[in-house]
């Protein structure tokens, strides 16, 4: 769904799918995970829907200021972890396993990747590393949604606890 400023929500792609994440880069590219048809999807602005990669089952995805795309997934060329995809590439690279799959992506403004795992742990994963740091959010559960603003202030929204966090 996209609601425009004023505007009435409407679909822009992905009708009669399955859609698990979704995030938008600087210039207005939409990018989302589809479990049923098992892509991950681009909406270039004022471009047309396109698919990125196909036959896996991804979850979180996040892009970074130069326009590789991140996602979490169980079927992944290499199984399950957390992938890359070069801005303008075909073939996503394998970034790390050891943290089951990631549900929710972020980048920050360093590009460090930031992810709610399957095992409800939030990780932090430097920049160029594949060597994470498991973040503690006691008492909160699961990590449903992860993702950045402007200044780098980190907002989670989690499941058994039913909470929205803000970690600047």
């Amino acid at each position: 769904w996209e609601i425009p400023p004023n505007g009435s929500p409407g679909i822009f792609a992905g009708a009669n799918e399955s859609p698990q994440d979704v995030v938008t880069d600087a210039a207005g590219d939409v990018f989302w995970t589809e479990a049923q048809s098992q892509t991950v999807q681009e909406l270039p602005a004022g471009g047309s829907e396109k698919t990125l990669v196909s036959g896996i089952e991804a979850w979180g995805v996040a892009v970074d200021a130069s326009g590789d795309v991140y996602f979490g997934s169980f079927t992944g060329p290499d199984g399950a972890g957390l992938y890359e995809l070069p801005s303008g590439g075909t073939t996503p690279n394998l970034v790390t396993s050891s943290y089951g799959v990631f549900t929710s992506l972020a980048v920050d403004g360093n590009g460090d990747i930031w992810g709610g795992d399957s095992a409800a742990n939030l990780v932090y994963i430097p920049h160029g590393s594949s060597t994470g740091i498991e973040v503690a959010v006691p008492g909160y559960g699961y990590i449903n949604g992860v993702r950045f603003d402007g200044a780098d202030n980190l907002y989670l929204s989690t499941g058994f606890g039913d909470a929205a966090l803000e970690l600047p």
